[in-house]
């Protein structure tokens, strides 16, 4: 007669059934975890930017090259001759994630204000002579908004 050792019956232990728990665990994670749409830039939707007239966008495009490019880079890409200089780094106009966040009213504020005004970087200098001038703000945004299509 095998009597269990301490009178106490033999403690029963998950055996081979351990790794099947894990398996099966991990499988059903990943197969609800994987049921999204396809990912793109539908993903991360932008404001439109305001309307403008042609010969308002034409001003918006020079105002950007003469203001902006050079820390900006000329396609928004945050890669202006001085952008290597500027710590932090400016924002790539470009970044999808970051345009779906910055709402035309906030591109507003920072073009006017400059990176103080929304607790950015107080590098990125104001424009106080363009808070009299909503087209070429808005002529502004919309060349800003144009770095985001795909």
């Amino acid at each position: 007669m095998d009597e269990p050792l301490g009178g106490r019956p033999p403690r029963r232990t998950a055996g081979c059934r351990g790794p099947w728990i894990f398996a099966w665990l991990l499988g059903t994670g990943l197969a609800f975890g994987c049921q999204r749409g396809p990912a793109g830039p539908t993903e991360f939707p932008v404001e439109k930017p305001p309307p403008v007239s042609a010969a308002d966008r034409a001003a918006g495009e020079l105002l950007y090259a003469e203001r902006c490019a050079r820390c900006h880079g000329a396609r928004g890409n945050g890669d202006g001759p001085q952008a290597s200089a500027t710590h932090p780094r400016p924002q790539r106009l470009t970044d999808r994630v970051w345009q779906a966040n910055a709402s035309n009213a906030r591109l507003r504020r920072v073009l006017i204000g400059g990176g103080g005004a929304v607790n950015k970087s107080p590098l990125m200098p104001s424009n106080p002579d363009l808070a009299q001038k909503p087209a070429a703000v808005d002529a502004l945004i919309a060349v800003i908004r144009s770095f985001a299509e795909p």
